[in-house]
């Protein structure tokens, strides 16, 4: 039997009244994923470049970012050098709902660090 339909009736059909809304994604749970998926995501990401930070402007890197996790958090922390002068950086990254914002985090966190 075939199914009866409104365009087969001439009934209008939604006029917009019900109207549907795109939901963002959650947060990207860090919890739920393990050490080998973040850290094969953020391979992915080819951030090496980008984690070394060259504080004086000189095109030489003085000191390079690692990430860590740290329970829900990722972290860039490192050691940088200037002249005769090392000191330690750590920069909290921002929250993130997909792994493309987690890369912009990174990235905006290393800038911090570099401008700090």
């Amino acid at each position: 039997m075939a199914k009866t339909r409104k365009r087969d009736t001439g009934e209008p059909g939604n006029k917009g009244q019900f109207g549907r809304s795109r939901r963002g994604e959650a947060d990207l749970d860090l919890g739920s994923l393990s050490d080998d998926d973040l850290t094969e995501a953020i391979e992915e990401m080819e951030l090496e470049e980008d984690l070394e930070i060259d504080v004086d402007g000189d095109g030489i890197a003085d000191g390079e970012l690692d990430i860590l996790r740290e329970g829900d958090l990722i972290v860039l922390a490192g050691t940088i050098t200037v002249g005769d002068q090392t000191r330690e950086v750590r920069e909290e990254v921002a929250p993130a709902a997909s792994f493309e914002q987690l890369r912009a985090e990174l990235l905006a966190a290393a800038q911090r660090v570099a401008q700090a």
